[in-house]
């Protein structure tokens, strides 16, 4: 009877030992412990950023769907049409859209030199060279005292030989 005792005392001991010091233990429990506090942590801080992102995008569908309403209400407005190309461009990196824009702030304001070289510059990053370059020509005609202005449009047009 004392040996069994023993024997059991000692079976006691070892998974006793093998509970609070092996890898697999209680101190991995507790390492799992604090990586899921951290875990869930970082999973609130996300959230609230997924949350103000959201929001953002409503904001700026609200933004737009605003202008565009605007647009339409006054149509021969040249500003609006450009703060909505300024949008499209700078906050969704849409080119093409923010291009349709332009031009139609341009057909309003046919002599607004800022529509044109909005337009110069948004062709240019869209690869449309030729219209590029028509607009850089027209921005030369109409400064005739800007000689840098002059200087690109004849680099260009000899650089692309578009009138040959």
């Amino acid at each position: 009877m004392k040996w069994l005792a023993v024997l059991l005392l000692g079976a006691l001991l070892l998974l006793q030992y093998r509970l609070w010091m092996s890898n697999d233990g209680v101190p991995e429990v507790w390492r799992l412990g604090s990586a899921v506090a951290v875990q869930q942590s970082q999973n609130a801080r996300l959230a609230e950023r997924n949350r103000q992102l959201g929001a953002e995008v409503h904001d700026l569908k609200q933004g737009y769907a605003a202008l565009e309403e605007r647009a339409r209400v006054a149509p021969g407005d040249p500003a609006i049409r450009a703060a909505l190309g300024d949008l499209y461009l700078f906050e969704m990196n849409w080119i093409s859209k923010a291009i349709e824009w332009y031009e139609g702030a341009e057909a309003l304001a046919p002599h607004d030199l800022t529509y044109h070289w909005r337009l110069m510059d948004l062709y240019l990053n869209a690869s449309r060279a030729d219209k590029s370059l028509q607009e850089l020509k027209f921005l030369s005609e109409h400064l005739p005292d800007d000689r840098q202005t002059r200087q690109w449009y004849e680099f260009y047009k000899k650089e692309y030989e578009f009138d040959r």
